[in-house]
This record gives C-alpha cells, structure tokens and sequence, in this order.
C-alpha cells in the first residue's frame, strides 16, 4: 500500500514565528524609545486598565514624586491593591539606585505594590534588590512588549502566535 506522506510545517512556522517576533518585538521597542514620555506613561495607564486595574491615573512629569501612574486592582478576595508605576525610557540598563528609590515611594505612598515599567532591562544588582521585596516588580522591555501584545494594547497576537498591529492578522 502505499503511505502519504505530508511535509511537517510546524516546526519552520514556529521557527519563522519566533524570527518575526523577535524583530517585532525590538521594533517595538525602538518605537517606544521616540514617543513621548507622557505618552509612554499613558501606554502603561492603557495597558493596566487592559489588565482589569480600575482608578488609573496617569501623574507623570516634574515633581510626580517617582510615582507616573497609579492604579488599583482588587485581589480575589475583593480587597484593594494599591499600585504605583514608574516608568523608565532608557537604553541602558535600569540600576539598583532606582529599585530602592521605588522602594522608598512605595512606603511614602503607602502603596501595596510597586511597579517599575522599562524599555530597556534590569542589572543584576536591581534584580537582586527587586528579589528582596515581594510588594516590587519589574518590567523590562520584552516583558512589557509581551504583556502589550497579551492584552492587545498597540499590537496583538495573531493567528500563529505572531505580533501584530492591533486591526492587523
């Protein structure tokens, strides 16, 4: 009897899957590192409120005191959490100095958790600090594009996993 045999295209999608991301995602970035701060802000202001927070707002600016949004999210016990966001356009990685500077706003702020949000990555030392404080996490570039994409903020997965525009695939 004879067998049919049909080539196996899962694997070269993934891969090329992979390859467009990977492109897309430091796109992504690039773009941005050339838009505005305030819009920047106002892109992590979208992305909670995309992630269920309520009550954000989008401070930002001089004298914002570290904190560039805030935003509350109610926990599975219908409780208030009490975020607040820094957001870090940088190119160079984010150091130590700015986790315990948002430590320090978390405590002044009385907030329950601290975000910092970047275009770039954390050293080792940030995520060493970082890694002693349960009520901070930390966002880099990848992670924010990925979470973007999740929650269809600016760009979205399509069919095959790939990053869109959003209205694109």
């Amino acid at each position: 009897a004879a067998e049919l045999v049909l080539p196996d295209l899962a694997r070269q999608l993934d891969r090329m899957v992979q390859h467009h991301n990977a492109l897309a995602k430091q796109r992504i970035v690039d773009w941005l590192m050339r838009i505005e701060p305030s819009e920047l802000e106002h892109l992590v202001g979208r992305l909670l409120t995309a992630m269920g927070a309520c009550d954000v707002q989008v401070i930002g600016g001089p004298g914002d005191g570290g904190v560039d949004v805030r935003a509350s999210q109610l926990d599975r016990w219908g409780h208030t959490v009490r975020n607040v966001v820094q957001v870090k356009r940088h190119a160079r990685s984010i150091g130590r100095r700015t986790v315990d500077e948002m430590i320090g706003v978390l405590e002044r702020n009385r907030a329950d958790h601290g975000i910092i949000v970047t275009t770039s990555d954390f050293s080792k030392a940030a995520l060493a600090a970082a890694a002693s404080q349960p009520r901070l996490r930390l966002v880099d570039g990848a992670q924010f594009v990925e979470l973007l994409a999740e929650h269809g903020v600016v760009v979205q997965h399509g069919r095959h996993g790939e990053i869109v525009t959003v209205g694109a695939g």
